[in-house]
């Protein structure tokens, strides 16, 4: 009998480590295994942290736009879909100072929604600027095939000189260099 003991011992050991091995496996799964989460899950809101791309529209030598980028960070109660939109609205040398109060996803289509109209003032090359830095904001997020504008509720139809009665295409981040070109095959937004 006293052979048995041993034994019950031995078994009882062997069963704890084989546990713990087993949970180490899954701990070292879950924390070396790549994320399936979609983007705007990543970085959940009023969580800071993370980081999206920002466009920064530059006119070239020839008076061309460009857009480059610079790295937005995340911040408090922000998705990553408003931190590119804001942080491309903060890059804006215009009379007013509109954000984004949420961005909603419908079908591939990002809603963008602002609480306080658009100013007047804005010439018609800020509403292109404004309308292409918006897209290629969004671009960068696979998950989103075209931008809508809302204000206060009520979609946006038309912005000064361009027409925006249907979602306009996003500009993926390989177009920045040459945004007037969608990237998803499309004509930009045309102007009357």
């Amino acid at each position: 009998m006293k052979n048995l003991g041993s034994v019950n011992r031995v078994g009882l050991l062997t069963l704890i480590l084989l546990c713990l091995a087993g949970v180490g496996g899954v701990a070292a799964y879950v924390k070396f295994s790549p994320s399936t989460i979609a983007p705007e899950e990543r970085v959940e809101a009023g969580q800071q942290g993370g980081t999206v791309k920002v466009p920064v529209p530059n006119v070239d030598e020839n008076a061309n736009l460009e857009l480059g980028n610079r790295e937005g960070i995340v911040g408090k109660g922000e998705t990553v879909y408003l931190a590119a939109v804001n942080g491309f609205l903060a890059t804006q040398d215009s009379k007013t100072t509109l954000l984004a109060d949420s961005i909603e996803l419908d079908n591939k289509v990002a809603r963008v929604h602002f609480r306080e109209g658009f100013s007047t003032d804005i010439g018609s090359r800020d509403e292109a600027t404004f309308l292409l830095g918006l897209r290629a904001a969004l671009g960068q997020f696979a998950e989103i095939e075209s931008v809508e504008l809302y204000v206060e509720g009520q979609k946006i139809d038309e912005l000064g000189h361009i027409s925006l009665d249907i979602p306009m295409p996003v500009i993926r981040p390989e177009n920045w260099k040459n945004p007037t070109k969608s990237g998803t095959g499309q004509a930009p937004p045309t102007q009357h």
